[in-house]
């Protein structure tokens, strides 16, 4: 069978100049399904691209038909940037596409852009992406739920018009009660291993309050995640209730019944993109002050900046997350992806419509944008109140993409999950450019999600490989030196507690959930993006499925699992069925809006802030980043300041870190009285997942301490101590 080919060139527009790395994609238009994939491949140095196919990868259904042509062009991160006109019943061995022109500022610069896109192609531009840069705005950093609850309960309590809340998870149990006073509260001030319930820092619990103030207001509106087939299979129902999420999005339904909070539940994206999840958290008030979260709303995300394991307001668990406070122009973007999720949710009810703009409300302000993850072929016009999003967005993947490529001093990766190899391609191929580029990361040695510590570990130790061969292969660097060189740019860390002042010393991981990253100190970004497929590109289901299949078979989880997995087996058949049955009825709608959609990877739907500071216009003279960088780096390391190091910021922490060893490993043997408070929450990371073995590789014996995986819970309805 004789191979055929497309073949063609991409430069920028107005010169001679071809564009590398960016995504070929040739699609044939079948007549009985939406499409079939010719062929992908990547633009080389000079712009060109060929994609060889054969007759088998078309000529299925009908004998002798030839393939309806269109080729699509993406950024590395996948976002579409041209698509070209549909060319029918090609026999061509060679099919060579007239030379593309790509705007630059679509491919180049810190910022994502779709602002000048071929006028030709307008379906490009997708409606209400927020992807406008905009200065005049404010921005204040919340780190963990002392400082996130309270305030974001503040501001819902002060509002006149709307309250917009969207958000993975809502706990309707003791969830957010928070009766204990504030640290530093001078009148009732708060000792977290002797608590006093009291005076309230919250108050009642967040959802109470948000039903009492909807009475006063022209809508609340709540959109929380669905969980498929909850009330479909009775087995599949209970399991979940019980051992999973006893709390589903129909308890909350059930809950504000009667009030004047809407309820809407996000299972249209669930069932057309099975398993994606609407994952964007933010709440919008009044369309003048939004949220951008990194929380779910669960009484374990409460705590302080000090991770105590003995704090009482926490549920067990030590979480460190970053949310942000946002006011001015950027808020619009914001709440137009809530009302784009909104309707997508519920698209035969009444569409809301986002609030207006804002003006700016500081002079030059901060510089925003607003950046999404969405997946293709689920937002019609109905959704999205203009044109449809028939490919859907990867904005937050691009978002990183750029920063990094920009990057000339440091990048600094704080997230819960680190497993997208586009990060690791883009971090290996800029620390090569960057002979002095520096790269800290801060992540979990166990992400809680299964096969993802695993695939961490490995890509980890892939990267440390690769970086140390093209150091060689680039620089002319001999082993040793590489090794010393990769030693000195890259920094990979992760975060514990200690309580010195039980009888025998304690330290317990404390879980990274933040999906934070800085870069140069001029681009920062902050929301619910984390960096894996899911949230970025497409869902890692294979890693998924093979580390709930360890997990299945290892010993210790085995009894455990063993009636769920059988349960599971017997009920995957139906499940699949509905989801099959689900998807036909739900794509004649969203095809029909978009004949030429595209089949596209599965992937959750996110919501990040970017504060840029650079290759802005106007302008911005802001330390925004900068401040927030020092606030997040003086709490990790136990500093009070942070001064410009001579040789290096990874130094810093690996100086740091190596202190925070020697004190577990000396104070674990101390007396009470003798031991020292290192405030340092940072050890060096190691291809360890379990705490026991991750502090044993570290050369800690776990006998001279108490390693913890959970603290002690304290029951905020009773006042009392439960041992975890």
């Amino acid at each position: 069978m004789a191979e055929r080919r497309i073949e063609g060139r991409i430069v920028y527009t107005g010169t001679n100049n071809g564009i590398q790395d960016l995504e070929i994609v040739a699609i044939d238009l079948d007549p009985f399904f939406s499409e079939d994939q010719l062929g992908s491949t990547s633009t080389n140095h000079n712009g060109d691209f060929k994609i060889p196919y054969s007759q088998s990868r078309y000529n299925d259904w009908i004998p002798g038909r030839n393939p309806d042509i269109v080729v699509r062009v993406h950024t590395a991160g996948g976002r579409l940037l041209h698509e070209t006109a549909e060319q029918s019943n090609v026999a061509d061995t060679v099919l060579t596409i007239a030379t593309i022109e790509i705007h630059r500022a679509n491919v180049e610069g810190w910022l994502v852009t779709n602002a000048t896109l071929e006028p030709a192609h307008p379906k490009l531009d997708a409606a209400g992406a927020p992807i406008t840069w905009t200065k005049g705005n404010r921005v204040e950093i919340l780190k963990d739920g002392e400082t996130v609850f309270p305030t974001l309960t503040d501001a819902i309590s002060q509002a006149n018009r709307s309250i917009h809340f969207m958000n993975m998870n809502f706990w309707l149990g003791a969830g957010l009660i928070t009766k204990f006073p504030a640290k530093n509260d001078p009148v009732h001030p708060f000792d977290p291993q002797n608590p006093k319930l009291g005076k309230p820092v919250v108050g009642e619990r967040f959802h109470e309050i948000l039903k009492t103030k909807a009475g006063t207001l022209s809508s609340t509106n709540v959109l929380v995640q669905d969980i498929p087939f909850v009330d479909q299979i009775p087995v599949i129902s209970y399991l979940l209730r019980r051992w999973v999420n006893p709390d589903t999005a129909d308890e909350v339904k059930e809950f504000f019944r009667g009030s004047r909070v809407a309820v809407r539940l996000s299972s249209v994206l669930s069932l057309s993109n099975f398993p994606t999840f609407m994952h964007a958290k933010a709440v919008v008030i009044d369309g003048t002050t939004a949220f951008v979260l990194g929380s779910t709303f669960s009484r374990s995300y409460f705590g302080a900046d000090d991770h105590l394991i003995d704090d009482a307001r926490h549920g067990g668990a030590l979480i460190h997350d970053v949310s942000l406070k946002v006011e001015g122009p950027a808020v619009e973007h914001i709440d137009r992806s809530f009302t784009t999720l909104w309707n997508s949710a519920d698209s035969s009810s009444s569409a809301l419509s986002p609030s207006p703009a804002q003006p700016s409300i500081d002079h030059p302000g901060v510089g925003i944008q607003v950046v999404r993850t969405l997946p293709g072929g689920t937002f019609t016009a109905s959704h999205t109140g203009g044109n449809a999003i028939p490919h859907g967005e990867t904005g937050a993947l691009e978002a990183y993409q750029r920063a990094i490529a920009n990057a000339t001093k440091f990048v600094y990766l704080e997230d819960q999950y680190l497993t997208a190899p586009e990060i690791f391609h883009a971090l290996l191929k800029r620390m090569v450019q960057v002979e002095k580029l520096e790269v800290i990361i801060v992540i979990n040695n166990e992400p809680d999600v299964k096969g993802y510590p695993e695939k961490q570990i490995q890509l980890l130790k892939q990267f440390k490989a690769e970086l140390m061969e093209e150091l060689q292969a680039k620089r002319g660097l001999a082993e040793k030196l590489a090794e010393a060189q990769v030693a000195k740019q890259l920094g990979i860390f992760t975060l514990w507690s200690c309580n010195e002042k039980k009888p025998k010393y304690e330290i317990m991981p404390i879980y990274v959930h933040a999906k934070v990253a800085i870069v140069d100190d001029v681009w920062a970004t902050i929301g619910s993006a984390n960096l894996d497929g899911a949230s970025l590109n497409q869902i890692e289901l294979d890693t998924i499925v093979q580390g709930t299949l360890a997990g299945l078979l290892d010993k210790e989880e085995l009894w455990k699992r063993l009636l769920f997995g059988v349960i599971l087996f017997i009920a995957t058949p139906l499940i699949l069925l509905t989801v099959w049955a689900t998807k036909i009825g739900l794509a004649r709608p969203t095809q029909h809006a978009n004949p030429r959609q595209s089949r596209q990877p599965t992937r959750s739907t996110e919501l990040n802030v970017v504060i840029c500071e650079k290759d802005a216009s106007p302008a911005v003279a802001n330390t925004a980043v900068l401040d927030f960088r020092k606030q997040l780096w003086r709490e990790h390391l136990g500093v009070a300041s942070l001064p410009v190091p001579t040789n290096g910021w990874v130094e810093v922490w690996n100086v740091r870190a190596e202190e925070k060893l020697k004190n577990v490993q000396h104070d674990s043997q101390k007396a009470i009285g003798a031991r020292q408070k290192h405030p340092a929450k940072i050890l060096k990371w190691t291809p360890e997942v379990k705490p026991k073995n991750y502090l044993r590789a570290l050369g800690v014996a776990p006998l001279d301490l108490v390693v913890r995986e959970d603290a002690d819970k304290f029951d905020v309805t009773t006042g009392q101590w439960k041992k975890k």
